[in-house]
């Protein structure tokens, strides 16, 4: 973990230094709002302005950046004349040197390797030559016992001194071990900047007085998302059930958010907010119904922008061919475009490529450019404002506003962490109480959002046609006010891991449906009853009698509720009809066939229920009966 931290903070001195070089500065962080792809970053940072028109530039900002959702904001009179991205690589003259001065830290650590494993075979050398003259002396007949007491002495002196310096030298070759490998892991991170590209943000400002004035900016990035996932527990069909709300956090933004406030928001920037329309329903014959794809954005598009050798175009214009609708593509040629109803032909233009026009007919939409005559030496991407605008520029980002705050029983938890729930307008979202670390390296970092104890009942429901075990249901109220999101949840139950379920509150009803796993103390058998079945004939008709028996043990220590379902065969055919014979006060669905009963078992209680059923059909026929 030190040598991360060691090759971050190198990385950041190298950005600083190039920043200091060339007059870029690099914003501080101060929250994160993660959405469910994405997330809307803020920064800010103090700035000395002199009088006059000047260009600020900002870096150690993501290369993921969403152009179209840039605000930036200065305090005082400043008035903000433009904004703009580009990107860079870092000063490859910096770079050598620091190569330089790495490869020469690697060479040292290296030879001070080499030195102390020298000189640990030194002292096993010796070592070895003690234990040889110790027992030379020990074979002479004639020595005096006061010598070998004296031998003796010095073979244990020695011995302790050099195993002790044995023991020295292998913490010594351990560190230097550690030192060789943290200076090649420097060398492999500084090679690595050569190949990587910085963002620039350049900020036009015009400035009345020399002054220092604060810049707030506010963006929207890729590469950032996060999942809930739940934890059910209940000890008996008789407790509550207890729910933990967790979250999983990933982000590959190329910025590490270190200790910052983080605020998770269930809604969906990249969503279109355009309402669908509906198309002329023309009625003919051979014409279809107009067709639609539902639950697809059909006015965002996303697509990638590359040149003839298949490599990113970074900064080429995409545009809605017509309007003033565009957006720009990002350092690995993607982009993403809402497109008005109506009009879907968009064009891709570059300085130097040839411009193309394209039809969207879906979702995805690619342009492969061809390169003109022109040549391009650089492109910077740029939005402008008028000079007698406020001093603020805003482009459009995924705000979420709160509506009202929605407030939750929870348990007290030593690992939980404070989490203001609050009802958005777009979805949900959690304040985490405490700031939180996550590092641009895709690994997930876990919070707990909360943790409820909710009025539960329970109750079982088998199918045994389909399947012979018990199924325990939980129904819980209450629910509500968590701002719960569908994901997997993990089920315990009676103290054991019983398997994981989908938990989904998209509904309707007030009650949740919970499913807990199966339970092996309720045993159910289902088989059909030889001797009560039979077929006969009956005029042109062939009647067959179906008999089954279903069997049920409660085989647990207190009373439990259940429902079996099961069924008779519906007919679809005017020939053939099916009476009921036997349901043992089952209720019976005539449209589906379907048959429920509602029981309680006692501890130890075995029922058993009855299914019949006549099929009457024509004896010319064949009709597979069950």
């Amino acid at each position: 973990m030190k040598t991360k931290t060691f090759i971050l903070l190198l990385f950041l001195t190298v950005l600083s230094l190039g920043a200091s070089a060339q007059g870029r500065m690099m914003p501080n962080l101060d929250k994160v709002t993660i959405f469910s792809k994405g997330a809307q970053v803020y920064r800010h940072k103090q700035v000395a302005l002199q009088a006059g028109e000047q260009t600020l530039s900002f870096t150690g900002v993501s290369p993921y950046i969403d152009i179209n959702s840039i605000q930036v904001k200065a305090g005082g009179n400043v008035t903000i004349l433009g904004v703009s991205q580009r990107f860079i690589r870092p000063d490859s003259a910096m770079l050598s040197g620091q190569l330089r001065a790495a490869e020469a830290a690697l060479k040292k650590a290296r030879n001070r390797l080499a030195e102390v494993k020298a000189k640990r075979t030194v002292m096993k050398s010796q070592l070895e030559m003690v234990k040889t003259n110790s027992s030379t002396a020990a074979r002479t007949v004639a020595t005096p016992l006061e010598a070998i007491k004296q031998l003796n002495q010095y073979y244990y002196d020695e011995t302790m001194a050099i195993n002790k310096r044995l023991i020295d030298f292998d913490e010594e070759e351990q560190q230097a071990n550690h030192n060789v490998e943290k200076q090649q892991e420097v060398i492999d991170s500084l090679a690595g900047l050569n190949t990587k590209r910085l963002t620039v943000i350049d900020v036009k400002v015009d400035a009345p007085r020399v002054s220092n004035a604060n810049f707030t900016f506010v963006y929207y990035v890729n590469g950032a998302s996060w999942y809930p996932t739940y934890e059910l527990r209940s000890a008996s069909t008789a407790a509550p059930l207890q729910l933990t709300y967790k979250a999983n956090i990933t982000q590959q933004t190329n910025e590490d958010w270190r200790n910052v406030p983080v605020t998770l928001s269930s809604a969906n920037p990249n969503r279109s907010n355009v309402s669908p329309e509906l198309k002329t329903y023309w009625l003919d014959y051979g014409l279809a119904a107009p067709t639609y794809d539902f639950g697809i954005d059909n006015n965002r598009i996303s697509g990638t922008i590359t040149d003839e050798e298949d490599n990113p175009v970074i900064g080429a214009t995409i545009q809605v061919k017509g309007t003033t609708i565009g957006t720009v593509s990002d350092i690995d040629g993607h982009y993403t475009l809402t497109l008005p109803n109506g009009n879907r032909n968009v064009e891709a233009s570059y300085i130097g490529m040839v411009t193309q026009v394209k039809q969207a007919t879906g979702n995805r939409l690619d342009f492969r450019m061809e390169n003109s005559k022109l040549a391009l030496e650089e492109v910077v991407v740029t939005g402008f404002a008028s000079k007698n605008t406020k001093s603020n520029v805003k482009f459009t980002a995924p705000v979420i506003k709160a509506d009202r705050e929605v407030k939750a029983e929870s348990i007290a938890d030593e690992n939980s962490m404070d989490v203001s729930s609050t009802a958005a307008k777009f979805g949900y979202e959690f304040e985490i109480g405490h700031p939180l670390t996550i590092l641009s390296d895709n690994k997930p970092v876990n919070c707990q959002i909360g943790k409820y104890q909710l009025p539960t009942t329970y109750a079982y429901k088998g199918v045994p046609k389909i399947d012979k075990s018990a199924f325990l249901v939980a129904d819980v109220t209450g629910w509500n006010e968590l701002n719960l999101i569908q994901g997997e949840a993990t089920v315990f139950f009676d103290n054991s891991y019983v398997g994981k379920t989908i938990l989904n509150p998209d509904q309707q009803s007030d009650t949740l449906h919970l499913a807990m796993g199966r339970d092996n103390g309720i045993h159910i058998e289902r088989k059909l009853i030889k001797n009560n079945t039979s077929r006969r004939l009956l005029g042109s008709s062939r009647v067959q009698t179906m008999d089954w028996e279903i069997s049920l043990r409660n085989a647990r220590a207190e009373q439990v509720v259940i429902s079996i379902y099961d069924q008779l065969p519906v007919s679809r055919n005017s020939s053939i009809t099916v009476t009921p014979q036997e349901l043992s006060g089952g209720q019976l669905d005539k449209l589906n066939g379907q048959v429920v009963w509602k029981l309680t078992l006692a501890p130890g209680e075995v029922k058993k229920l009855s299914l019949g059923y006549q099929v009457k059909y024509d004896k010319y026929r064949r009709l597979t009966i069950e």
